[in-house]
């Protein structure tokens, strides 16, 4: 709906109705010579206007009877070439981005033959505050005196920006996208706000991720590094070998082989792994992975964490399959947790587990949240439960 201003006031009306109707229908009274609501307004006269002293610009003005319009609006466009790089990061004051930037652009100008310039914007108290580079390197010099609007690559420093900004604002349709990510590779999908995912898909957006490896497996810190992350959709393969006795063997590259069989509910042996097992023992499994990666973006201090998985198996329709899987997760934590944020952290990690995500069977999760007990002091557990 237009919407006009009006002796400093905003009236809305809808497309067509004169500039005189408007001003009335706000309560706003304006003077005329010869109109009459019983007659067709023509447009042949003007508002009367008081004369303005000759230092002051002279006003516009408009016939009362001239129709509102609305404009059309022809969106975001970009006159930049082809060949110019544009680039826009995404970090937080004193983190070393703005900094590196500048290194950046001043290596490239004086090394590479191109041309380069950079826009950097940050809070005046920088530290802590958002901070945004805009980059452009090119054949030709850059004269462009405004902020990056297309960018052909995006890096975001910081994970918890994607939800405090539109970081994906100013990618280009094929950008790159470079994302610094507390999640590893199995979970740092799910935990992406819809709408980045939604603009990824949208977009065709080229996403790359990394993440820190905080000594998690060797438990030493100093064995932390960076790790890439492919870019989805991942693929992966495992072959199935067996004859008309006896169990199954699995193999798969660079891993040791696996062997399974029936279950005993299916005249099975019962002594091995079976694909229900398999099933839902993955279903526990990248539940406490994302779990792992959850706390870490969290922050959260945690010892331990158990979770049992129970699926079962029904007939539905003719059809068997897994209809319900329960997962009983105890969670052991340091004293002075925030009970609240652990209990967040499981529930997250239940909602972004890729394997429970891709079965049709229904997920309940039951937790209990255990604080370290100090000398003297009895146990206190926490029990929760979600759908």
């Amino acid at each position: 709906m237009p919407r006009v201003t009006i002796d400093g006031r905003h009236v809305e009306c809808s497309e067509g109705t004169t500039i005189l109707a408007a001003a009335r229908s706000a309560g706003i009274d304006v003077r005329t010579l010869c109109h009459d609501d019983r007659l067709q307004p023509i447009g042949a006269c003007r508002v009367p206007r008081k004369q303005m002293p000759a230092r002051k610009p002279r006003r516009t003005r408009r016939r009362l009877s001239q129709p509102i319009r609305n404009f059309p609006h022809f969106g975001s466009f970009t006159i930049e070439p082809d060949d110019v790089v544009r680039a826009v990061f995404y970090g937080l004051g004193s983190d070393g981005t703005v900094g590196a930037n500048k290194n950046s652009i001043k290596i490239i100008a004086e090394h590479t033959g191109l041309a380069a310039q950079g826009y950097f914007v940050y809070d005046s108290k920088k530290a802590g505050a958002s901070t945004v580079s805009h980059l452009r390197f090119g054949p030709r010099p850059i004269r462009s005196a405004y902020l990056v609007r297309q960018a052909s690559f995006v890096g975001c420093h910081q994970f918890d920006l994607l939800e405090r900004y539109d970081v994906l604002d100013v990618a280009a349709p094929g950008a790159h996208l470079l994302l610094n990510s507390p999640y590893d590779a199995s979970t740092v999908w799910n935990a992406l706000p819809r709408d980045v995912q939604q603009q990824i898909v949208t977009s065709s957006i080229s996403p790359v991720f990394t993440w820190s490896l905080s000594g998690r497996q060797s438990g030493d810190p100093s064995q932390a590094g960076e790790t890439l992350m492919q870019a989805f959709p991942h693929h992966y393969s495992v072959t199935a070998s067996g004859t008309s006795q006896g169990g199954v063997t699995l193999a798969t590259d660079l891993l040791p082989t696996l062997r399974s069989a029936s279950p005993a509910e299916f005249d099975g042996p019962g002594d091995q792994w079976s694909p229900e097992t398999f099933l839902i023992g993955a279903i526990a499994d990248c539940f406490i992975l994302t779990f792992r990666a959850v706390a870490t973006a969290s922050k959260l201090s945690w010892s331990s964490l158990r979770c049992v998985a129970v699926g079962t198996l029904d007939r539905v329709d003719h059809v068997t399959q897994f209809t319900h899987v329960t997962l009983r997760a105890h969670l052991n934590v340091p004293r002075g947790t925030n009970i609240d944020l652990a209990r967040r952290a499981l529930e997250k990690a239940e909602h972004a587990c890729l394997i429970s995500n891709s079965l049709k069977a229904t997920t309940h999760l039951v937790t209990e949240v255990e604080l370290a007990a100090g000398a003297g002091d009895e146990l206190l557990t926490y029990a929760g439960a979600w759908e």
